[in-house]
Parts: C-alpha cells; sequence; structure tokens
C-alpha cells in the first residue's frame, strides 16, 4: 500500500506542477527502498563472510586421520600435514618400496578425507559446490 503524499501549499491538485511533484516523491522513495535493500543484501553478506570465517577456524583446528598399512596420517582442514606415524617394525631395510606406498596411500586418503568435509561445510555456507574441494 502506497504512502500518502502530502502536497506543499500552492499545489493544486490537477496541475501540471502538482503530477512533476508525485512523481519526484514516488521515485525518490522507490530509490530509497532500493537502497535499504541493498544495505540488506550487505547485511546478508556480511554474515555469510563472518560465518566463513568461524568454518575456516573449525576446520583449522580440525585433523582428518587415514591409516595404510603401518603407517598413520592425519592432516587438517588446512590441508597442512600435522602427523605422519611410522611403525617402528616397517623401518627395516628391505621394507624401503612398501613403506613409501603406505606414506603415499595414508596422505592421500587423510587430504581426500580432509577436502571432503571441507567441500561439505563451506558448500552448506554458500550452497555452491567449490571446485577442487570434494
Amino acid at each position: 500500500m502506497e504512502t500518502p503524499i502530502q502536497l506543499p501549499c500552492g499545489y493544486m491538485e490537477n496541475s501540471v506542477a502538482f503530477h512533476q511533484y508525485i512523481d519526484i516523491v514516488r521515485t525518490d522513495n522507490s530509490r530509497r527502498k532500493n537502497m535499504l535493500g541493498k544495505l540488506g543484501d550487505m547485511g546478508a553478506m556480511m554474515k555469510a563472510m563472518g560465518d566463513m570465517k568461524k568454518a575456516r577456524k573449525v576446520l583449522r583446528n580440525s585433523t582428518f586421520s587415514a591409516t595404510s598399512g603401518d603407517v598413520t596420517a592425519t592432516v587438517n582442514g588446512e590441508m597442512d600435514l600435522v602427523s605422519l606415524k611410522i611403525d617402528p617394525e616397517c623401518l627395516r631395510p628391505d621394507g624401503g618400496p612398501a613403506l613409501e606406498g603406505h606414506v603415499q596411500d595414508a596422505v592421500n586418503d587423510a587430504l581426500k578425507k580432509a577436502k571432503s568435509e571441507s567441500a561439505k561445510m563451506l558448500s552448506g555456507l554458500t550452497g555452491l559446490k567449490i571446485p577442487g574441494m570434494g
């Protein structure tokens, strides 16, 4: 429902000046509404940015582990390797190639878990599928 427009003194209801005045007032009102709508969008963007920062902090403090053979790799949500545990029995001189494969598999699996979880968390906030994240 439109707000009634107050006429300044001296305007006749059917005059050209009256209609010009009405057009100016309506244009100004629609501009104000448009600006306020954009401020609301900006507020939503600021909230989303805050949510993203919180999500990144949660991911930074989260760890994801995977085991292959006697090797366990742990990465954080920023895809940094934070721990690599190798059973001392695997450190025999003849176990080189197998150990390398287990390290590679454990690290890659832990990274996949971290990427998958990051993608779930961030897409839940943005509603977008983020390339390279899952």
